[in-house]
């Protein structure tokens, strides 16, 4: 499958895939209300919300991913709008937005709003786009308890709410650093970058949103498929972990994994090849039968090989492990220069989830130096075992999360993200699979 949900929000467009009926355009729109936002998943769940009336022209579709999560970590709000030209706010805004609406957090009984960001400085757009856009924002818990969150528009107008209950932490993510002293072999090979980071699981840090920029769009002659094709597919999220749940196979479909599954014990290499590339184009709906088989089988390549089709179809990128250094693979172009600014992580330590502790807090992020884009990353991997609480023969797990906005760090006080917005077009951040290797 090519990458889905977060990467795939920025893949090429996909003309050959004939259209759906939509279901999505055929509702009424409603005036706003105070009215609760569902919980969705998918994008047909978002798709199939009540349709909100913003103005004449603009209607939009809240949803929000969960409304339980740790401290430290977060819940994306979703807003699909229709007929909204993009266009962005004044520069200086000091609101925290979603599409065209504003956001207000307060923890329960506290009389003031938490402070979620705003005060971000935009550059210029050349142009606007319109058509369908999802704007996607990420709502930061750095405190435990209930939250009741708001959404309005400027004018103050209610257009939903949700009370979301923040639990003790369990595996936020933690920023990387620079190390003091390292030598890092240039690669000769174009669109391949290489650096290097160093992991002490200190501190707490969540992606930095930008709320005003659409994270999709659907526009003639853009470059994003259409709405209908992402159908039951997983929203974009940076706090999932569990595995993507698998649609039911067709028998159709599973002889079709079967026969390629059996090539890729060939002998030929080029059969092995094509048979990987057959599986890549079943996608997700090949995942319950990729699933099966590489459980079943005892061909140590053939599971391999199943092993890297079923990571591209349950996370976004791909790292791999191999003597110290974790490489790290994307489809699409992404940002390869100032690792430790772009990618944050977490771990497992012999298995074990492992938790910063509160009092540990990573310095706040720096500003790039000049950005060059790649489609693969070797980073020199350097552990503070000692930290970690690692010993030799030790199993780490490893997964990592990109945030092309940067980062900012999630502390026991709230905070007021600042950052200025480096001319890209990718504001999703996207989450890599989990691999795990043995500590010297």
């Amino acid at each position: 499958m090519k990458l889905r949900v977060l990467s795939a929000i920025c893949c090429a467009v996909l003309t050959s895939l004939p259209a759906l009926p939509s279901f999505a355009a055929t509702k009424q729109a409603a005036e706003p209300g105070n009215e609760s936002i569902a919980v969705v998943k998918t994008w047909r769940e978002l798709s199939e919300r009540p349709v909100i009336r913003f103005n004449e022209k603009t209607t939009v579709r809240l949803g929000i991913e969960n409304i339980r999560a740790p401290r430290f970590s977060g819940v994306m709000l979703y807003c699909l709008t229709e007929g909204y030209d993009g266009r962005l706010p004044q520069q200086n805004d000091p609101e925290f937005r979603i599409g065209p609406l504003v956001i207000e957090l307060k923890r329960e009984n506290a009389a003031a709003a938490v402070k979620l960001g705003g005060e971000t400085d935009f550059q210029e757009r050349a142009h606007h786009v319109t058509g369908k856009l999802l704007f996607v924002q990420l709502i930061p818990l750095s405190a435990e308890g209930r939250h009741l969150l708001s959404v309005k528009d400027r004018e103050g107008r209610p257009f939903g709410n949700a009370a979301i209950e923040a639990t003790p932490p369990e595996q936020p993510w933690s920023p990387l650093s620079r190390p003091q002293v390292v030598e890092v072999e240039e690669p000769e090979t174009d669109g391949v970058a290489a650096g290097a980071v160093a992991f002490n699981g200190e501190g707490m840090a969540l992606p930095l949103m930008l709320g005003v920029e659409p994270v999709w769009y659907e526009a003639l002659g853009g470059e994003r498929g259409p709405l209908e094709f992402y159908d039951d597919e997983l929203l974009p999220s940076v706090m999932r972990q569990e595995p993507r749940a698998a649609p039911p196979v067709a028998p159709a479909m599973k002889e079709q994994v079967a026969k390629a599954v059996a090539q890729l014990a060939s002998d030929d290499f080029d059969v092995r090849e094509q048979a990987s590339a057959t599986l890549a184009q079943f996608g997700r709906k090949a995942l319950g039968a990729l699933r099966h088989f590489e459980k079943s089988t005892d061909d140590a390549e053939v599971r391999a090989r199943l092993r890297r089709q079923i990571d591209e179809i349950d996370s976004d990128f791909q790292i791999s492990y191999d003597r110290g250094d974790v490489f790290v693979m994307m489809r699409n172009p992404f940002v390869g220069s100032d690792p430790e600014t772009s990618f944050l992580a977490r771990c497992w330590i012999n298995g074990k989830p492992y938790c910063a502790t509160i009092e540990a807090v990573a310095q706040d992020l720096g500003g790039h130096s000049v950005s060059f884009e790649c489609t693969h990353l070797r980073l020199k991997f350097t552990l503070d075992a000692e930290k970690l609480g690692l010993s030799a023969g030790g199993k780490i797990g490893l997964q990592m999360l990109y945030c092309p906005c940067g980062w900012k760090t999630i502390t026991t006080e709230d905070e007021v993200a600042k950052r200025e917005l480096a001319d890209r077009t990718d504001y999703m951040p996207r989450v890599s699979n989990k691999i795990e290797f043995t500590t010297n």
